[in-house]
Parts: structure tokens; C-alpha cells; sequence
């Protein structure tokens, strides 16, 4: 009897296990919406806090790319100009998946106005850009207030999903 009570003791501790891997979470292990609420900064002037964003969100996972800040005017405007596209990913891909970004960061900066993301593909250079407003628009909801709470931020990943 103890050694098959070890046995399903086992499969049980093998079950958890298994499943506790299916929630999003970083390397910290905070889920994904505490990790993008925790990250979120006040200012689009704060050039580390707006990288660490960007590698949260996995900007990196469409292409090498280098940010612009432009912060002398309203709207305050952070801008993705990308280097490379990775293998795989077309424009409809790029641009579908830059819309969710934009959004989220829209959401995470408190004074962002507006992203902007530029790319070379297929040798025609294209730019798109996404305001607060229109992130609103998009989601039926006030971009800003998403990113007050984590539950608020949870509500827009599954919005966006």
C-alpha cells in the first residue's frame, strides 16, 4: 500500500507541477499583467523604464529595433524603428502585433501620447502610429484608466488577445 500511495503522492506532485507551468508568468514569477502593472512608469522620458517594457511586451521577438523619444511637445511620443523584421513575420503580422503593443504601452506610460513603429520590408520603408485616443477607440475604453490597476491591465491583455 505505501509503495502505490508513493506512487499516485508522485503523479499528483507531476500533475501540479505540470500545470503550474500554464500560467503566464516571468522569471520572477509574477504573473504577466503584475509584471506590465509593476513596469509601468509615469514618465516616456525615462528611457530604462520604457526598455523594460518593451522587453516585457517582446518587442524583440518581431525584429531588432532602437527607440526615438520625443518629449519637447504634446503628444509625447515614443517611436520603434525596427532594423530587421525576423523570419516569418510579414506585414499584416508586424502591424497587427504593434497595434496590441502600442496599446499596452499607451496604457503603461502615464504621459505617452502616441507610438510610432517604422519598418523596411520587401525594400518599401512604412511607419504606423497608434494615439491614445485611438487606443481608446479600439478598445471601448480609456487607455489610461487600463493601466491604473492590475486587474485593469489583465482586462486589456484579454482584450487584446
Amino acid at each position: 500500500m505505501s509503495g502505490r500511495r508513493a506512487f499516485v503522492l508522485a503523479a499528483i506532485a507531476m500533475i501540479i507541477f505540470a500545470l503550474s507551468g500554464c500560467a503566464s508568468t516571468n522569471q520572477t514569477g509574477a504573473s504577466r499583467p503584475q509584471a506590465l502593472f509593476d513596469a509601468r512608469n509615469k514618465y516616456i522620458g525615462d528611457n530604462s523604464a520604457d526598455m523594460k517594457l518593451l522587453d516585457l511586451l517582446g518587442i524583440n521577438e518581431i525584429g531588432k529595433y532602437k527607440i526615438e523619444l520625443q518629449t519637447s511637445r504634446e503628444p509625447y511620443t515614443l517611436k520603434i524603428t525596427f532594423s530587421e523584421i525576423n523570419a516569418g513575420t510579414d506585414v499584416q503580422k508586424l502591424n497587427s502585433e504593434m497595434e496590441k503593443k502600442s496599446v499596452l504601452l499607451l496604457a503603461l506610460i502615464e504621459n505617452a501620447g502616441r507610438i510610432e513603429w517604422a519598418y523596411t520590408m520587401n525594400g518599401e520603408e512604412a511607419s504606423r502610429s497608434m494615439t491614445a485616443d485611438e487606443a481608446a477607440e479600439l478598445i471601448g475604453k480609456d487607455v489610461k484608466a487600463c493601466g491604473e490597476s492590475k486587474a485593469g491591465v489583465e482586462e486589456l491583455l484579454n482584450k487584446l488577445e
